[in-house]
C-alpha cells in the first residue's frame, strides 16, 4: 500500500499541475516608462558661529598666575586638565570631524549635481 501511495504522489509530482487541470499562468507585460526625477530641495546649512572660547597653557612655572587671571575674569575657576597625549588627541579628533564634515558637504554637492543635471531617469 505505500509503494502505491508513493508511486502516485511521485506520480502527480512528475507531471505537474497541468494534470489536474490548472491553467498555465498568464504572462506579464513589463514596459519601461520615464518618470520625472523629484525636485531635490536641500537647504544648505549656513555657517557655524563658533563662541568664543579663551584658555591658557599652565604649566608648574604659571599656575598661579593663570588661576588668578580666570578668577578676576569670571568669579570662578574650573580647571580642566589633560595631558599632552590627551591634547594631540583632542586636536586630532577636532580634525577627524572636520575632515567628515566637509565630506557630507561634498555628497550634498554630488546629489544636487546629479538631481539637477536631467529631468528624467529611466527605470529599468
Amino acid at each position: 500500500m505505500k509503494k502505491i501511495a508513493s508511486a502516485l504522489v511521485l506520480l502527480i509530482l512528475l507531471t505537474s499541475c497541468k494534470s489536474i487541470g490548472l491553467k498555465d499562468p498568464e504572462p506579464l507585460d513589463i514596459a519601461c516608462t520615464e518618470v520625472s526625477k523629484p525636485k531635490l530641495q536641500i537647504v544648505m546649512p549656513s555657517a557655524v558661529t563658533m563662541d568664543k572660547l579663551s584658555f591658557s597653557v599652565m604649566n608648574a612655572d604659571n599656575y598661579e598666575t593663570v588661576i588668578d587671571k580666570y578668577k578676576d575674569d569670571s568669579g570662578n575657576v574650573f580647571l580642566v586638565v589633560m595631558g599632552e597625549s590627551d591634547y594631540k588627541a583632542l586636536a586630532a579628533n577636532n580634525a577627524k570631524i572636520l575632515k567628515f564634515i566637509r565630506q557630507q558637504t561634498e555628497v550634498i554637492k554630488a546629489y544636487q549635481t546629479y538631481y539637477e543635471s536631467d529631468d528624467t531617469v529611466n527605470n529599468n
